[in-house]
Parts: C-alpha cells; sequence; structure tokens
C-alpha cells in the first residue's frame, strides 16, 4: 500500500493560493459579528471591528502559505518577487495584529491578483479584469 504525504494546511502553489484565498469571507464576518458585540459591550473595546476582522484573516488564511511552493519555473521571476511580498506581507500580520484592517485586507488581494495575472501571462492566456469582482 502506497503511504501518502499529508499537510495540515495544504501543499502546493496554485491550490495553496486558493486555499489562502477561500479565508477571504472570514474578514467580512468577524468585522460584522465583532462590530455586534462592541454595540452591546458597555466599555467601548478598543480593537475595532476592522483591525478583529483582518486578525482572524491573517491568522486563519496565512496558514496556507506555510507549504506554498514556488515553481521552479517561477524562480528569479516577477511572479516569485510578488509570492514573497504576499508571504511577507501576510506573515508580519499574522500575529499581534495592528494596522488598517480594510486597508491590508484590499493589499493582500491586490497582491494575489497581480499573481494570478502574471500566472496566466506565462500560460499564454490574456486575461481581462472583471468588472464585478
Amino acid at each position: 500500500m502506497k503511504k501518502t504525504k499529508t499537510s495540515e494546511f495544504g501543499y502546493g502553489f496554485v491550490y495553496n493560493l486558493v486555499l489562502f484565498a477561500k479565508h477571504a469571507f472570514m474578514y467580512t464576518n468577524f468585522r460584522n459579528e465583532w462590530e455586534k458585540v462592541r454595540e452591546k459591550s458597555k466599555d467601548k473595546l478598543s480593537v475595532s471591528p476592522e483591525e478583529h476582522g483582518a486578525s482572524l484573516f491573517f491568522y486563519g488564511a496565512t496558514d496556507h502559505l506555510f507549504d506554498l511552493e514556488i515553481p521552479e519555473r517561477y524562480k528569479n521571476t516577477k511572479i516569485e518577487r510578488k509570492v514573497v511580498e504576499l508571504l511577507s506581507f501576510c506573515h508580519a500580520r499574522r500575529l499581534l495584529y495592528r494596522g488598517n484592517g480594510e486597508k491590508d485586507f484590499q493589499k493582500v488581494f491586490e497582491i494575489l491578483d497581480e499573481i494570478l495575472f502574471l500566472i496566466d501571462k506565462d500560460l499564454g492566456i490574456k486575461d481581462i479584469k472583471a468588472t464585478w469582482e
């Protein structure tokens, strides 16, 4: 019987980027839930809903970047540089998050869009940015 390697948070390149992106809902959900908690609280909690949502997003989503494998064909290319930028940006915000929640959340997906457009270009696909993202 063949033994298969497993990874708690996935192993791959495109696959792990997609697993990461699937966590986007966390920002909005946790931001909205925290807003409700703050409204009911007698003491206004110091963490803003945007910070709370971003904190939980970065903590959960960044797990999928631990075993991200950059393909050899993308080493020393703009794709690798953008992936390293994404990794650095997310890891710096994963623990003890304090930042601009909405701005940081948008920045992550701008970087991710750039990576995906570059991959499509490498594959010979001329993509067009969607009006409704």
